[in-house]
């Protein structure tokens, strides 16, 4: 005699679920996920690191355009006072007094720095000036084209009145 089959336990049956075919795509969704979040970060850290290397670039040749700066000041420096001991000491020989050489040395100097200061921040001054005025004449002239009066005849009350 075989034993009487016992009812199935519907609880312990396998219930439907996702398939194996459902869980393999959700998994190789993530897995692009992971991957495409790998090659941002990858691209992002690329992109940081190269403009890291133009600033470190970048503040070498500043650093050796300050050094050269420097050595270009330091022969004006050594060149003047070259050319000021120079000028005193033929002044010390044509007046036979070391003194007043030194002295007249730092006026002239002195009255050649600001002689040319003055003419050439003049100079300066005019030439902007000049570039002002000749911008707002060129203004006013593309104005009297395109209007057929310009902002100071508007401003004398010349200017034409509209059609009505």
């Amino acid at each position: 005699m075989h034993p009487d089959p016992s009812p199935i336990d519907e609880s312990a049956a396998p219930r439907p679920g996702p398939k194996p075919r459902q869980d393999q795509e959700r998994a190789s969704i993530w897995q692009r996920l992971a991957e495409l979040r790998e090659y941002f970060s990858y691209y992002t850290t690329a992109r940081i690191d190269a403009l890291k290397s133009s600033v470190r670039r970048m503040v070498l040749w500043v650093a050796v355009l300050l050094m050269a700066l420097l050595a270009v000041a330091g022969l004006i420096v050594t060149a003047v006072v070259l050319i000021c001991d120079g000028i005193a000491d033929a002044l010390t020989q044509l007046l036979h007094s070391r003194s007043l050489g030194e002295f007249l040395t730092g006026i002239l100097l002195l009255v050649g720095l600001f002689g040319s200061a003055y003419f050439g921040l003049g100079a300066l001054h005019h030439l902007w000036h000049s570039q002002t005025v000749a911008k707002y004449e060129a203004r006013r002239q593309r104005q009297r084209e395109h209007f057929g009066h310009d902002v100071d005849e508007a401003a004398d009350g010349n200017e034409p009145q509209p059609r009505g």
